[in-house]
């Protein structure tokens, strides 16, 4: 199945949404009750228009996943990341973002991810350049974006510091700039509902209910740490590989690795400030998560590649098939 995304083809990226199409598709065949969690200003005005449950979320749902495994392509491919031109990393971000019931769902955090991946290509395009006011700008705005779907991406301004000190020499003024960038739609927003007589709505649903520590929900069940542990075991085959994304990579594209890093490694800090967590959350490291393992994918032997690749594909549809062919056991 992964020859088909080993080049760059346009045919290749029709397969691509065939792929993703196949991966979700369980959610329209046995549909469960959802929730949405980490509720940001933005995520609760689309659920207003859409509904959080229904085929309409869903389906969305589809194309914001194809585009952002489009988007993932496009930033490995333009910077020159991988060994290799293909499609193998946005492949493997839709088969991580698809991994379990509650991630095949139209959640804040998916919706963020789009913002999420268009401000890492303004951030990586400061990179030696002369004028970098205006993509600094942009990283800000996007991130600032993607933390008024979601509101843990605030992780993301972070990221962002990180990020310009790995690319570039520091100047207060760069930092100013990523800031206001980031504030830009928070200032839009708050103005807007300054207007209409609800800023004081704007800041406690926003902020006043997203923030907590440590804050958990659920029941710790086998279900629950056999999923902890299989999105343990992809992030530490990651980790132990780092070595070998580095190798023989110039310069420029160590420094981007080295950010999808900090952004993979920031996303644990997000347990400390944001309520209400639950399995749905991991989805906060997909994009860096697949990213790496499309790197992994690329280097290995064409047959391990099938089978391992076939063998995660497996255990992502019996996650997802659960609820219904186990529903009389405590698993």
């Amino acid at each position: 199945m992964l020859e088909f995304f080993r080049s760059n083809k346009f045919v290749a990226n029709i397969f691509l949404l065939i792929y993703v199409i196949l991966i979700r598709v369980s959610a329209f065949v046995f549909p469960v009750d959802w929730e949405p969690g980490h509720l940001g200003i933005l995520s609760e005005w689309v659920y207003s228009n859409t509904g959080s449950i229904g085929l309409a979320p869903l389906f969305v749902s589809i194309v914001l996943v194809f585009v952002q495994a489009f988007l993932i392509n496009k930033l490995v491919s333009d910077f020159r990341m991988n060994t290799e031109i293909n499609l193998l990393p946005g492949v493997f971000y839709a088969l991580v973002v698809s991994a379990f019931p509650e991630f095949l769902h139209l959640s804040p955090i998916l919706m963020a991810n789009t913002f999420y991946i268009i401000g890492l290509q303004s951030l990586f395009n400061t990179y030696k350049t002369n004028n970098a006011g205006g993509s600094i700008f942009n990283a800000g705005v996007f991130f600032g974006i993607a933390s008024l779907f979601c509101f843990s991406d605030w992780i993301l301004l972070i990221l962002g510091f990180i990020g310009l000190s790995i690319l570039r020499s520091f100047r207060l003024r760069e930092r100013l700039i990523l800031i206001l960038g980031f504030l830009m739609p928070y200032y839009g927003l708050w103005v807007y509902y300054f207007l209409v007589d609800r800023s004081n709505y704007f800041f406690n649903y926003h902020f006043l209910e997203n923030i907590g520590f440590l804050d958990f929900t659920g029941i710790a069940t086998l279900n629950l740490y056999v999923k902890l542990g299989f999105f343990g075991l992809l992030i530490a085959l990651t980790i132990f590989n780092y070595g070998t994304y580095m190798f023989k990579k110039n310069i420029k594209a160590q420094k981007y690795i080295s950010i999808l890093y900090w952004g993979m490694l920031l996303s644990v800090l997000t347990f400390l400030f944001q309520s209400g967590i639950n399995t749905e959350h991991l989805m906060i490291v997909t994009v860096p998560l697949g990213i790496f393992l499309g790197f992994n994918f690329t280097q290995f032997r064409k047959r391990t590649a099938e089978f391992l690749h076939l063998l995660i594909f497996v255990i992502i549809i019996i996650f997802q098939l659960k609820p219904f062919w186990i529903n009389n056991l405590n698993f």
